[in-house]
């Protein structure tokens, strides 16, 4: 077994929607997702560390060290629908560990009810012309068009 959670807390939740925020290009996913976290006061309700993570510790602000790790939140939002906010400052280096990875996110999030999924990247170009844009992708048109309602 690759992945070791450990949990802070069992969120009951109103049909959530996981937003993934792992580092890739850019470390876009992971910034978005901090700022979602910091924004929203998200509560830290599981942590997950994996045998599959490289072997690095990355430095906090106040000159620590901290090794890599995926960390799950929680917001409660009283018109809509919660929030599972997944963020990492790592992913897996193997494919069976990211499987591993994904299934016990997926396993989790669907234990509290969670339907749907958003994820988030960066898009490398070899350069910017004119404003930036926002590209998006679904599994159907239905869930395309429901994203821009």
């Amino acid at each position: 077994m690759v992945c070791t959670i450990e949990f802070y807390e069992k969120p009951k939740l109103n049909n959530p929607v996981l937003i993934e925020g792992l580092p890739g290009i850019g470390v876009v996913a992971s910034i978005s997702v901090l700022h979602l976290i910091n924004k929203l006061k998200a509560k830290l309700f599981a942590r997950i560390f994996s045998s599959a993570f490289q072997d690095i510790t990355v430095t906090t602000k106040a000159g620590g060290v901290r090794s890599p790790i995926n960390e799950l939140y929680y917001h409660k939002n009283n018109d809509a629908c919660d929030l599972i906010l997944w963020f990492g400052n790592a992913q897996t280096l193997t494919t069976h560990g990211q499987y591993e990875l994904c299934g016990s996110v997926l396993d989790i999030s669907g234990q509290l009810g969670c339907n749907s999924i958003i994820t988030l990247g960066g898009y490398m170009q070899k350069e910017i012309r004119g404003s930036p844009k926002i590209f998006c992708a679904a599994s159907d048109p239905e869930t395309f068009k429901a994203a821009f309602k």
